[in-house]
């Protein structure tokens, strides 16, 4: 997921060049998802710098794109008064944050959905 996030952000630059960064709401997307993608490539790859376990990783990966999932509700809502708009960009918010909620206990350790409870077998194992 981390590799995509970072192909996206590289993508989204080749398309529209500097004009994406210049823009506010895109160029925080754009820093979210990037920072994102190298915690989540950083974890997959079993490090942990500065402290941080592979799943507080995952944590600050989540967060990061839960950000990024806000950000373009508010956008979406911002840029168009249509009820469309405003049903689209409710579904982003309220999808955002319930991904907050599970990377904020992700950077707690994983709480209540870590991994722990996987069995071994050919996915987990």
């Amino acid at each position: 997921m981390g590799t995509a996030l970072l192909c996206g952000v590289g993508v989204l630059t080749a398309a529209f060049g500097g004009a994406f960064w210049l823009d506010p709401p895109f160029a925080l997307q754009g820093a979210l998802l990037a920072v994102g993608g190298v915690a989540f490539v950083v974890a997959g790859l079993g490090g942990s710098p500065f402290g941080l376990d592979p799943i507080r990783l995952v944590g600050v990966g989540d967060v990061c794109v839960a950000g990024m999932v806000i950000v373009n509700g508010v956008t979406a809502f911002r840029l168009g008064p249509a009820a469309t708009d405003l049903v689209f960009a409710v579904a982003l918010v309220t999808s955002g944050v319930f991904l907050a909620v599970v990377g904020i206990d992700y950077l707690r350790g994983g709480v209540h959905f870590a991994g722990d409870g996987l069995e071994d077998g050919p996915l987990f194992g």
